[in-house]
Formats: structure tokens, C-alpha cells, sequence
């Protein structure tokens, strides 16, 4: 489990490597979904894939996957602590899998633009 961070009000970019380094799958195989929710509730805040091109596949090989998320998408959601995991559905096989649940943390800003 990771904990990410991010200020109210800015961009929430970061890169997840999926996989163990000796692992031979490619992440292009899958289609990915990341939906960040308030823990213990249904209610989801984030809504991520790659059909939106909030999540991007930058190295298949490598299995790195990243998450970019405009400030006008995290700006509303003000300070508070979501959790979230990522959905995997092979593309040939449609098997899907889950990854582990990970933390969204939205820190308050103090300075707000003129």
C-alpha cells in the first residue's frame, strides 16, 4: 500500500511501477480503471482510465503507469483523504485482476490564485 499527497488545488501527477522488475508481462495488455473513492463509502470522487487518458501506460515493458490528474478535477474535492486500487482486464483474455489499495491524501492549500 502507497500513500500519495497532493495540495487542494494542483495537479496530482505521479508514476505507479506495476509488477516485481523480473515479471515478463507487458502492461499494454490491459485495459485499467482507478476509481478513488471516500474510504468506507461508495461514493467516488476520481474516476481514471486510460480511454480518458487520466492514466497512461509510459513504459509497457517496464510496467510504468502514470496518473495525471488536472487541478480542476482535484481543486473541488477541497482537503480530505480518499483510497483507491486499480483494475486490471487482459485484453485477450478478459481475466481481470486488482492491484492493492492505496491512499489518496488531498492536502489544504493557503494561497489561492487572484
Amino acid at each position: 500500500m502507497a500513500t500519495f499527497e497532493v495540495a487542494a488545488g494542483t495537479d496530482w501527477i505521479a508514476t505507479l511501477q506495476v509488477g516485481e522488475t523480473a515479471d515478463r508481462w507487458r502492461l499494454d495488455d490491459y485495459d485499467i480503471w482507478l476509481q478513488a473513492r471516500v474510504p468506507g463509502t461508495n461514493v467516488v470522487l476520481l474516476d481514471l482510465s486510460l480511454d480518458d487518458g487520466r492514466l497512461v501506460i509510459s513504459d509497457p515493458v517496464a510496467r510504468r503507469l502514470e496518473i495525471n490528474v488536472g487541478w480542476a478535477d482535484i481543486a473541488p474535492l477541497d482537503a480530505t483523504t480518499l483510497e483507491f486500487d486499480l483494475l486490471y482486464a487482459n485484453r485477450t483474455t478478459e481475466i481481470r485482476s486488482r492491484g492493492e489499495r492505496h491512499t489518496l491524501v488531498i492536502t489544504p492549500g493557503i494561497t489561492v490564485e487572484p
